[in-house]
């Protein structure tokens, strides 16, 4: 029975035009040493989430935004989970990793029509890990939203209590309708990989901003309503740099939501990813 699940994470630790030459990451752009360090050493949190999908299952490391620091973060992801499952028999790498910057659109697709029949024939008991980069237009503010988010911005500086005000007050962008964009983006991503993989488990890791995921998570944790006690429920403070969630779906119907060690129900319709 195909099933998708959705992995959100905020960016590593960002650079500034300030940020000192020998703080910046030698190979990931956008992001600082220090942020770089800090996602390593998270991954060992996906690394036990992967463990746990069923048989057949494909990982797909897939959404960011047009920010640099989104893209460099998830392909930190994607190479350390390629360490770390290296040397695993039931877990299959593709050794040409597809990357939508480097090959070209139709190679692309080419590879991933590759991997779907590969995932059908005996390989097919294994679960399968793929770097697939995507920028997802609703992960990158418009430049209509550009000038909205000054109101957020200046407030997202003092602290979080300054963007449970933001939820409050709605000043800014929309922040159900920031919600509601993420959910639209990671539908049509989910859609787009059904084409190759119909019937298998896909897990998606997307990487993105706060502001956004804490609209999104906000409408998680509180039945599809975002306001300031439902950011209170998922603990008050600002998605932090690396910080993980989980969106799951369950056999019985039932939508999980994982976040900050505490599980979250929410109504079946407040989401369908198949769509």
């Amino acid at each position: 029975m195909k099933k998708s699940e959705f992995i959100f994470s905020r960016h590593a630790k960002r650079t500034t035009p300030e940020t000192p030459k020998e703080e910046l990451s030698e190979k990931y752009f956008g992001i600082t040493k220090e942020g770089e360090k800090e996602i390593r050493a998270r991954v060992k949190e996906l690394a036990d989430i992967v463990e746990k999908l069923p048989d057949k299952s494909i990982v797909i490391l897939s959404g960011v935004s047009r920010a640099g620091r989104t893209r460099s973060t998830l392909e930190i992801y994607g190479s350390e989970l390629r360490s770390i499952f290296k040397d695993r028999e039931d877990i299959v790498i593709p050794q040409k990793q597809i990357e939508e910057k480097k090959e070209g659109r139709h190679e692309s697709l080419d590879n991933l029509k590759s991997i779907s029949g590969m995932m059908k024939t005996e390989e097919g008991r294994k679960k399968a890990i793929i770097q697939f980069p995507l920028w997802i237009k609703q992960f990158t503010a418009s430049l209509k939203q550009w000038k909205e988010w000054s109101d957020y911005f200046s407030m997202a500086k003092k602290g979080s209590s300054e963007i449970a005000q933001w939820i409050e007050e709605k000043k800014g962008p929309n922040p159900l309708k920031l919600a509601k964009d993420l959910l639209t983006g990671i539908r049509r991503v989910n859609n787009f990989f059904r084409k190759f993989f119909p019937e298998n488990t896909i897990m998606f890791i997307n990487v993105d901003h706060s502001g956004e995921l804490d609209a999104l998570f906000t409408y998680l944790a509180n039945e599809g309503v975002v306001e300031k006690e439902g950011f209170e429920k998922i603990g008050g403070k600002e998605v932090k740099e690396g910080e993980i969630s989980q969106l799951s779906f369950l056999p019985d119907g039932k939508i999980e939501f994982k976040y900050r060690d505490a599980v979250f129900s929410c109504p079946p319709g407040i989401f369908n990813p198949n769509d």
